[in-house]
């Protein structure tokens, strides 16, 4: 075992690894040699540019028994890669989330995103999150985007055509209409690199073996209507019934090939009142718990029955968001022009 607190005082070099440490009084070759001339010694400029501080370690090792603290409380049971999921107990999804992680590096970037993400959703819901349940399976990150982005896309979700009545009169648009109108390239190319870096974000917070492919791409525009809900509760990829108590997963219902769903908005208050994105029936997860809109935060989700959502009133202006689903299905990933590779990153 290595004494890290003798080898803060050994040096390090990315090219040589570990030095042998100098004795503290080394002898003078002129006195036991006098035909011998005196060894010049190390000066500042002889020694590694690119060494890393004596105390790298010490740092390092707060943050690392944090994380594993971390993991320790909110996974417990016969493995920790067993619990990632507590919620999700099938054999199938319990292998897919071990075989998403299969070496320490990965293992540690998953805790230590798990972490950071605790506190972010304690931060925004208020709520502490129930031994790791919660975070299994939804998130938010605020900051996810600037502000300069977010009217970018603000612009994109004005070309709405698409109107559906939900509850608040919602009217939306898709890639291949913003193609067809001749939207912005330089917008669109902002649009994809922010749905390319949500994708990100949801692969690494929910892993799974298999790649996460984007299934569509929504930008929303909600305004003020006459119910209580924007859009009532419901589930992404299934049909919930009337007293939530079951969920149907019928090939022909749109869409149960949906693995995971994110939502990111665009404005917030002053600009606008209601409209906040509400998770519902989880009392582990602190019961109903409302995101409230702000610029760059983004609420991403499990898109089963384990996550039944909805959206309240719009009171005042106009509720922008752009929505993303994804799935495990390579058949049924979205594919545009702006998905070839020619087009600017």
């Amino acid at each position: 075992m290595i004494d890290w607190f003798s080898v803060k005082d050994l040096g390090y070099s990315s090219k040589k690894g570990l030095r042998k440490a100098k004795p503290l009084l080394a002898p003078s070759t002129a006195d036991n040699h006098p035909d011998e001339k005196p060894v010049a010694q190390e000066t500042s400029k002889d020694k590694q540019p690119h060494s890393l501080p004596r105390n790298a370690f010490l740092l390092a090792a707060p943050v690392v028994l944090l994380a594993l603290l971390f993991a320790n409380l909110q996974y417990s049971g016969p493995s920790p890669l067993r619990t990632i999921t507590a919620l999700n107990t099938a054999p199938s999804f319990i292998a897919a989330a071990e075989a998403s992680i299969r070496s320490p590096v990965t293992a540690a970037k998953f805790y230590a995103n798990k972490a950071r993400l605790a506190w972010t959703w304690w931060k925004v819901t208020g709520v502490k999150p129930g031994a790791g349940q919660c975070l299994s399976k939804r998130f938010v990150e605020t900051d996810f985007i600037s502000l300069e982005e977010c009217d970018v896309l603000q612009k994109l979700a004005e070309f709405s055509r698409t109107h559906q009545n939900v509850g608040d009169e919602l009217t939306g648009t898709n890639i291949w209409e913003l193609l067809s109108l001749n939207a912005s390239r330089e917008d669109l190319a902002i649009l994809k690199r922010t749905r390319d870096r949500m994708r990100d974000a949801v692969e690494l917070a929910i892993p799974n073996e298999t790649p996460l492919y984007l299934d569509y791409t929504h930008l929303t525009s909600r305004t003020p209507g006459n119910f209580d809900y924007s859009h009532g509760i419901h589930a992404d990829n299934c049909r919930l019934s009337h007293d939530r108590t079951e969920c149907l997963e019928l090939p022909e219902n749109c869409c149960s090939w949906r693995s995971r769903s994110a939502l990111l908005y665009l404005n917030g208050e002053p600009e606008i009142s209601g409209g906040e994105f509400l998770f519902s029936d989880e009392p582990e997860c602190g019961g109903e718990l409302i995101v409230r809109p702000k610029c760059g935060l983004m609420a991403a989700f499990s898109s089963g029955r384990e996550n039944p959502h909805g959206v309240l009133k719009v009171h005042n202006g106009t509720r922008r968001a752009l929505a993303l689903w994804f799935t495990y299905d390579k058949n049924r990933k979205e594919y545009t022009s702006l998905d070839t590779p020619g087009w600017p990153n």
